[in-house]
């Protein structure tokens, strides 16, 4: 691995096994051998060279380079070295393929007609995917215990049933994240009842049941969910994960009638007039939206947003 990935290093303080790109050159190449010495520059003074001895990523054919052991030369990041080896061993195996061509054509081997030629590759994790993805195919499931996936290729389709096959396997990507969307909490703010799902949405109406039902819809479209009926049910299934809040009787009384504190989402707080705000972690959280509530209900003015209990 490169000690110095970024920076440029003196053509006299490379070691061997650096990489490096060389001026005008788009490749990579591993330092093999390098040679200080001493030469003299057109007024005759002396002056510090190296011959550095360097091999392309991909070749094994070694050149020499002759420079001021002062010039900065860049040295490449450990990814520059890595994508280097990635087109170089796939340009290799492209070749060695081609020469399998010629061998098959010239030579002609006979093959068992239920078989023909498989050729197989194991790949990094998460390739697979993204070959199946370019090749519009779908995986399917390794051998055994396995967690690898597994995709045969074949180039061409033949009556004869014979021909090249190619079987990739390799350990899939992860699938991507996909964003919660269930009740978080509810309840009445200065602009009216709202509803916010965990996704971060909020929903309003024009009463605590109709916001609800809005969130019911939204949850049920992004789960893919028939909204023939709201999953109502649905969302009160997941009520150990939400903040559950009840609606509020008319001509209530408004005052801190209790309060509850335990383990986290343990601690509520409850109005008067019935309204709850259970399921959070500390017990201030309900606190303040019982006082926000309260002020509400008096007609002061209510500032902030909806807190919740995550």
């Amino acid at each position: 691995m490169n000690q110095n990935p970024t920076n440029e290093t003196a053509a006299g303080e490379l070691q061997r096994r650096d990489h490096v790109i060389l001026t005008n050159r788009p490749h990579v190449y591993r330092v093999e051998q390098t040679h200080r010495y001493t030469d003299r520059d057109r007024d005759g003074d002396a002056v510090e060279k190296v011959l550095l001895i360097v091999t392309r990523i991909g070749d094994t054919v070694p050149q020499g380079e002759r420079l001021w052991a002062s010039e900065p030369v860049r040295v490449a990041t450990d990814e520059q070295v890595a994508e280097a080896r990635t087109v170089a061993i796939s340009a290799e195996i492209a070749t060695d393929l081609r020469k399998l061509a010629d061998l098959v054509e010239t030579h002609k081997p006979r093959f068992k007609s239920w078989s023909g030629l498989t050729v197989s590759g194991t790949m990094i994790d998460g390739e697979i995917s993204r070959v199946a993805a370019a090749l519009g195919m779908e995986l399917r499931d390794g051998y055994g215990a396995s967690k690898s996936k597994r995709l045969a290729w074949s180039p061409t389709e033949s009556d004869l049933g014979e021909g090249l096959t190619v079987s990739f396997e390799g350990v899939p990507a992860p699938a991507p994240a996909v964003a919660e969307h269930l009740l978080l909490a509810a309840g009445h703010e200065a602009s009216g009842p709202v509803a916010q799902c965990v996704c971060g949405d909020r929903f309003d109406g024009e009463t605590l049941d109709e916001a609800r039902a809005q969130l019911d819809r939204h949850v049920a479209e992004a789960n893919g969910e028939s909204m023939a009926v709201p999953p109502a049910a649905a969302v009160d299934a997941m009520a150990d994960r939400a903040v559950e809040v009840s609606a509020e009787p008319a001509e209530a009384e408004h005052r801190v009638s209790s309060a509850w504190k335990g383990g986290p989402g343990e601690c509520g707080a409850q109005c008067a007039c019935g309204l709850t705000y259970d399921g959070f972690d500390t017990l201030k959280e309900p606190s303040d939206l019982i006082d926000r509530h309260v002020a509400t209900e008096a007609g002061a003015p209510a500032t902030g947003d909806l807190q919740s209990g995550r």
